[in-house]
């Protein structure tokens, strides 16, 4: 550009998210059906049909709650921040394995 006096207009944005329904329908459901699925630690070691059972529960119940969420939400091509809290808080380890340049911190 050359020199000289120009004008220019400055735009600062400030977008806020509301995690309310996120906390309700996401976070607080999945923590408890992991809370729960803790439960098979107490049970008898012979209790295998209890154990079982409390173990597919848990996972079909965490996959019902991932896909009744993902139907509501828009559909984008990237790791969205659902996924990266449900990778890191349920399945840490696998999370690093599975996205290791995904950013975690949550």
């Amino acid at each position: 550009m050359t020199e000289g006096n120009y004008s220019r207009l400055a735009c600062h944005l400030l977008f806020v998210r509301r995690l309310g329904y996120y906390v309700i329908q996401i976070y607080i459901p999945s923590s408890l059906i992991v809370v729960l699925s803790w439960m098979s630690f107490w049970l008898d070691r012979n209790a295998v049909p209890a154990r079982v059972a409390l173990g597919i529960t848990t996972v079909l119940t965490l996959t019902t709650l991932i896909s009744n969420t993902n139907a509501a939400l828009p559909k984008v091509q990237y790791l969205t921040h659902n996924y990266q809290a449900i990778l890191h808080y349920h399945t840490p380890g696998i999370s690093r394995i599975c996205y290791p340049a995904a950013d975690l911190r949550i």
